[in-house]
């Protein structure tokens, strides 16, 4: 089978469907695609770490645990509803018939009379369901707070906690190596930290370090995080560095990324680590940035007070990005 992220069509037996066709379930109103329904089927065995893993670097929406658990239940016919699968029209006219048959009951006298002394035949299902409508959506919801934190701790999964990765393990920045970058070894400590951007032109050298530390306090990240700095990717020699990879700063060359895991393709790349493009404000950005779904970070040449803002714009957008990974509170 073709991967869900690229295929157009699903074959069931002889039966061909649209992937991007729209299905009865629905999440807040929104019918979900059948690419989306596939996919949380296609995970149905998988922890949520993984399954929010694979959606991510797959750019298919993910579903929450309860609509995936829901879902799936219905799916696998462990459940004979879902309370997110529109009834479909035939079912609706049949409740619209009955209502219409005993609007007519009422009007004569000798129906109501029969109506009255019907009973419902019920199975031991439905006499166990009862007839009131209870809703457990709290239930789902606390099991959804507490199980997949619970998974996400545990699951030996990209996806992990800040928790589990700050403990000797800090998330991992890369800067670029290019000599026309604006952030190097020399400089990004004072911009990251302080707010305070030098240009790299009035630097009497790039550095020398191998490995630098930034400390960030961060409410989103749940206190003071340290990020390791690293301009020499060959220095990430083992699989699980690249799991702490949180952002990567580029200038838009595509030779930047040769050694990398998917160094073939940015555009994969970029989809589940954070990117970045430092320029000054006003001058042409590169292409690639832009195809790369790479944000921009603009440094003033001169105005000096507008660091902390940009920094902090920075910041924002990273924290943002380590959230939707699962790393944080």
């Amino acid at each position: 089978m073709a991967d869900i992220a690229s295929a157009t069509h699903l074959r069931i037996d002889s039966t061909t469907f649209d992937l991007a066709e729209e299905t009865r379930f629905a999440v807040d109103g929104q019918k979900q695609s059948l690419r989306v329904v596939f996919q949380a089927w296609e995970h149905v065995d998988s922890s949520a770490a993984d399954y929010i893993s694979d959606c991510e670097a797959k750019g298919i929406p993910t579903l929450t645990f309860l609509h995936r658990t829901d879902l799936t239940t219905w799916l696998s016919g462990s459940a004979d509803q879902s309370q997110f699968i529109e009834e479909p029209k035939e079912a609706r006219k049949a409740d619209a018939a009955e209502e219409r048959a005993a609007k007519r009951a009422r009007a004569d006298p000798f129906l109501e009379e029969i109506v009255s002394n019907e009973r419902d035949l019920i199975d031991h299902n439905s006499f166990l369901r009862g007839v009131k409508q209870i809703d457990f959506s709290y239930v789902a919801r606390e099991c959804e707070i507490k199980l997949v934190n619970v998974l996400k701790k545990k699951t030996a999964a990209p996806v992990k906690s800040v928790a589990a990765v700050t403990k000797n393990k800090n998330p991992i920045i890369i800067i670029s190596p290019s000599p026309s970058a604006l952030l190097t070894m020399a400089n990004i400590k004072e911009f990251l930290e302080n707010g305070d951007f030098v240009d790299p032109a009035n630097l009497s050298s790039s550095g020398g370090n191998a490995l630098l530390k930034v400390s960030r306090t961060s409410a989103k990240l749940g206190g003071t995080v340290n990020f390791l700095v690293v301009e020499n990717v060959a220095q990430l020699t083992k699989p699980e560095y690249w799991d702490r990879v949180v952002g990567i700063f580029t200038t838009g060359q595509a030779w930047q990324f040769k050694q990398y895991p998917d160094g073939s393709n940015p555009h994969k790349l970029f989809r589940r680590i954070k990117g970045f493009y430092v320029g000054f404000s006003g001058d042409a950005v590169p292409k690639s940035v832009t195809d790369w779904n790479v944000e921009l970070v603009e440094v003033d040449r001169n105005r000096r007070f507008r660091d902390r803002q940009v920094v902090e714009g920075f910041w924002d957008a990273l924290e943002k990005g380590m959230l939707a990974r699962g790393m944080g509170k």
